[in-house]
């Protein structure tokens, strides 16, 4: 961006009320969270994780390994019998 379009664009910016300033905000920072994922190579929705993360937050840890755990056991027992 030139020097010229950064000093309008401030100048303009400074003229929006806090209202306008936090949608363009908001705006940015999905802006940005998009443009990181496309640069990592990464197709990860960071709203979609933060769904899912807020639908695990209210599970109990212990309750979500207890899964893990039992797949865990199966695995392990058709190791040991040698019945992969």
């Amino acid at each position: 961006m030139s020097d010229f379009a950064y000093a309008y664009f401030n100048s303009e910016l400074d003229k929006l009320d806090i209202p306008s300033l936090e949608g363009i905000y908001e705006k940015v920072q999905l802006l940005l969270a998009k443009k990181r994922s496309v640069q990592n190579g990464s197709n990860i929705n960071q709203a979609e994780v933060d769904r899912i993360n807020a639908v695990y937050d209210k599970i109990p840890q212990e309750e979500q390994l207890a899964a893990a755990h039992s797949s865990m056991r199966t695995m392990w027992e058709a190791v040991k019998n040698d019945t992969w």
